[in-house]
C-alpha cells in the first residue's frame, strides 16, 4: 500500500509541472504584449500632444501680432518638451523616459514667414530656468502661445513663445 502513495505524488507532481510549463509563458507573453501595447500608447499620445502644439504655434505666428491659450493632456512619462529655434528652423522636442530607457523626438514648427520684406528674424527666448519654451512633466498643462512684433531697437524681429501657465503665478 506505500507504493501506491508515493505514486499518487509522483502523478500529482506531474500535472502540476506540466500545467505550470503551459502556464508560465503564456503569462509572460501575455504580460510582454501588455508592456509593448503601453509603450505603444504612451508614444502615440505624446505624438498626437506635440501635433496639438505645433499646430497652434503655427496659427498664432500665421497671425501674428496674437495669443492663444489651449489645454493639452500630456502623459507622466514625458520628462519634458522644449521649443526652440534651430538654425533656421523652430523645433518642439519631446523627450520621455519610457521602460527605463530615456528617449526623445523632434518636430519641426513651420515658420516661413510670407512677409519677409517686413520681418527678417523670429526670436524663439531660450529655457534657461524659466517656464518659457519648457513644458516639464505631464498631467493637464494650460499652454500660452503668443507671437508679438518688437517695438525696439529692431522692428524687424517677432518673438514667438510657448508658456506653461502652470508655474505663472
Amino acid at each position: 500500500m506505500d507504493s501506491k502513495k508515493g505514486q499518487a505524488s509522483i502523478e500529482n507532481l506531474a500535472m502540476v509541472a506540466t500545467i505550470a510549463a503551459v502556464v508560465i509563458p503564456v503569462i509572460l507573453f501575455v504580460l510582454s504584449i501588455s508592456t509593448s501595447q503601453n509603450s505603444s500608447f504612451y508614444q502615440r499620445h505624446i505624438y498626437e500632444s506635440m501635433d496639438i502644439l505645433k499646430r497652434n504655434i503655427e496659427e498664432v505666428y500665421a497671425f501674428c501680432p496674437g495669443e492663444r491659450q489651449f489645454y493639452v493632456f500630456l502623459p507622466q512619462v514625458l520628462d519634458n518638451i522644449t521649443f526652440t529655434n534651430s538654425s533656421d528652423r523652430a523645433m518642439l522636442t519631446a523627450i520621455y523616459t519610457m521602460d527605463a530607457r530615456q528617449d526623445s523626438f523632434s518636430v519641426p514648427v513651420n515658420i516661413v514667414n510670407s512677409n519677409s520684406d517686413d520681418y527678417k528674424n523670429i526670436s524663439i527666448a531660450e529655457p534657461a530656468g524659466s517656464n518659457i519654451n519648457h513644458i516639464n512633466g505631464g498631467g493637464i498643462v494650460r499652454v500660452s502661445v503668443n507671437c508679438s512684433v518688437d517695438s525696439g531697437t529692431d522692428p524687424e524681429t517677432i518673438s514667438l513663445n510657448m508658456v506653461d501657465m502652470r508655474y505663472v503665478k
